[in-house]
Formats: structure tokens, sequence, C-alpha cells
């Protein structure tokens, strides 16, 4: 329902919809999370090559907090996945050409649910594409990493989590506080 109200199109056909015009910018890639399905011709003969999921965090905020292991593969992403939890400044380490899938989810707004992201992550790399799926914090605190690690698992598809440093330990320190005092 929520791609069709969006996109125009259902989740289970091919969807690529771009939000803007403008090539030259990074909003440019953006797409919506209705473009779950991308056409991929294999023959019977060839094995599709599948790509790999890193679940990253992205860190308390600032992209200075990103961890250099995310960063690196921000870098080499074919794809990033994110949400409203991380740093939109991170986004300027992926590659030009990296598909950009917002997902975030508002309470009380309407938004792509959490199967529909597990299903992003599975059609991506099933089509041999290195996915980033960035989220806030460390990925492992309050999020749906479970559901995400479960469908990539059930798929075959091989993933790795990337700790990001939890916002849980950064904000005292954000505060102007100390964890640990001195003389």
């Amino acid at each position: 329902m929520w791609a069709q109200r969006f996109c125009g199109q259902g989740f289970g056909k091919s969807a690529r919809t771009v939000l803007a015009a403008n090539s030259s910018t990074r909003r440019s890639r953006r797409i919506t999370a209705g473009a779950l399905h991308a056409s991929a011709s294999v023959t019977a003969s060839d094995p599709p090559k599948l790509g790999k999921c890193w679940l990253v965090g992205a860190g308390p905020g600032p992209a200075d907090y990103l961890t250099m292991k995310a960063v690196r593969l921000l870098q080499t992403a074919d794809v990033v996945v994110y949400d409203d939890l991380g740093s939109q400044e991170a986004l300027g380490f992926a590659p030009p050409a990296a598909e950009l899938v917002y997902v975030g989810k508002r309470g009380g707004r309407e938004s792509i649910k959490q199967p529909q992201i597990d299903e992003l992550l599975v059609a991506r790399c099933a089509e041999g594409r290195n996915v980033v799926r960035l989220k806030g914090g460390c990925p492992s605190v309050f999020s749906r990493l479970a559901s995400e690690m479960a469908a990539l698992q059930v798929a075959g598809i091989p993933y790795e989590l990337v700790p990001g440093v939890s916002s849980a330990l950064a904000a005292p320190l954000f505060a102007g506080g100390s964890l640990v005092s001195c003389c």
C-alpha cells in the first residue's frame, strides 16, 4: 500500500523511482524504498554472484564519529540503505554511482515496514551488489537488527555487523561530562 500510494506500484513489481531530475546532485541518486526489485537477467548456466550486506553503525550523529571501517565501507558501497537516525553527512562518503535508499520511519507517519526493508536488503544483495545498511548509533542497540540478519541468513546472503559508537556512551561526553575523572 505504501509503495502504491507513493510510487504508483506494488512491491512485487520492478520499480525505479528517482526523486530528483538533476543528476549532478546527490539528491538525484536517492530513490524511494518502493524500488525494491530491479530486473536482473541471469542465465540458467550462470549462478548469480551474491553481494554482501554490512550492517553499519553510523555513530551518535556527526560524520566525524563514524568508525574508519564504516567510512571505508561507505566509499565502496553499491547501495546505501539509510534511515533518519544516521548522519546525512555520512552519505557524502558514498561513491557518486551508489544507490541511496531512504527507509526512515517517523511515529504517526506512513513509512516503509520492516519486512520491506528486509526484502530490499536481500534483493539488492541477490543482484550481486554490496549493500551498506547504515543505522544510527550502534546497529544492535534499539534497532531491528535481528530481523535484517534473519532475512539475510535465510536467503544465504553473507553479512557482517560493524559496530558504531552508541549514543548511550557518547551522550555524556557530548554534554560536557566525563566518564573518567582525573586527579
